[in-house]
């Protein structure tokens, strides 16, 4: 295993580099997280829009060596996300949230994405009980209302109607 703290430091790693010790599973999925939140937040900032090719390759890669984590597959949400690719950012954070608890950003992106694209419908589909228990309001009541403002009734359903007030 590759050490995040040796003096060859893998932050300083090329693009090619890291892929090389992700593909020969060298570096643990979190170090290789770690090691690639510096150029997200490049391409977050609009500092380098070229961080998108850098960033892309090593986080799909980690998503078909790491299927069933949700990280991987919500980096490369959020690679989509921080270039306005919001389609595809979307359905990357969808499978995020399907494999399992995601921290509250993902979901955060996701509503707002589909929203955004004008694909509120989807979030019928959701299971927004992983998001309920967070215990976060903001979101539910903000989602509550675009429902409501497109005529969804869902919470009703789910008799969650006097939940969010």
């Amino acid at each position: 295993m590759v050490k995040l703290n040796s003096n060859n430091s893998p932050a300083n790693m090329s693009g090619a580099e890291l892929l090389k010790n992700i593909n020969e599973q060298k570096i643990s999925l979190d170090d290789a997280i770690k090691i690639l939140i510096p150029h997200l937040q490049k391409l977050a900032d609009g500092t380098d829009s070229l961080q998108e090719q850098t960033l892309l390759l090593p986080a799909l890669r980690l998503t078909e060596l790491y299927p069933k984590e949700s990280k991987p597959a919500a980096l490369v949400g959020d690679i989509y996300f921080h270039n306005n690719n919001l389609l595809k950012a979307t359905e990357w954070y969808k499978k995020s949230v399907n494999q399992g608890s995601v921290p509250y950003p993902v979901w955060d992106n996701l509503i707002f994405g589909l929203l955004q694209l004008g694909h509120w419908n989807n979030l019928e589909n959701m299971p927004i009980w992983r998001l309920i228990n967070f215990q976060i309001t903001a979101i539910p009541i903000t989602l509550y209302q675009w429902l409501n403002i497109m005529g969804t009734n869902w919470m009703n359903l789910l008799g969650m109607q006097n939940t969010f007030y």
